[in-house]
């Protein structure tokens, strides 16, 4: 409803709202952030006092999360660049593959495209566990902050 009352807006208030949610969203993603660990570790199961143990505990550490996760982000991003730095002449290859010297490259670049398919998906499931990994640690140090230990967690 917001989203179409900008369109019908114009352009500045779509500017606006942009301007206004991304923070909102981003604050909100950054508070609930370590609801999957509460879920997991804290055994909280009913929904609503997850987001509610999430926002309890995340209360002064928006900024903080927003920034680790920002650091976290860049470096991955920096790490998958150099990763797959040699793949972007396979890339161009897919793009005019008759640009090879009148040789047949369609094969070749088919094949190194289904490799660099294979390799995106081991990159994103290391990716997604570095950063599961990433939101326990942060649940753990604001679990400690508040005084709960990981024994009393694991209990």
């Amino acid at each position: 409803v917001i989203s179409a009352a900008a369109v019908a807006l114009g352009d500045a208030a779509r500017t606006i709202l942009a301007l206004v949610l991304v923070p909102v969203l981003i604050g909100v993603g950054c508070r609930l952030a370590p609801l999957f660990a509460v879920v997991t570790v804290d055994r909280v199961r009913n929904p609503f006092t997850a987001i509610g143990r999430s926002w309890q505990l995340t209360r002064g550490h928006a900024l903080t999360i927003f920034l680790a996760s920002l650091v976290l982000v860049v470096i991955l991003v920096v790490v998958c660049g150099v990763a797959f730095l040699p793949s972007f002449g396979l890339l161009r290859s897919l793009a005019g593959p008759a640009s090879f010297a009148g040789t047949d490259a369609v094969a070749p670049a088919i094949g190194g495209f289904v490799l660099f398919g294979l390799g995106m998906l081991v990159v994103s499931v290391l990716f997604n566990l570095l950063y599961c990994s990433f939101m326990a640690v942060v649940h753990g140090t604001l679990t400690d902050a508040a005084g709960e230990g990981a024994a009393e967690a694991f209990a």
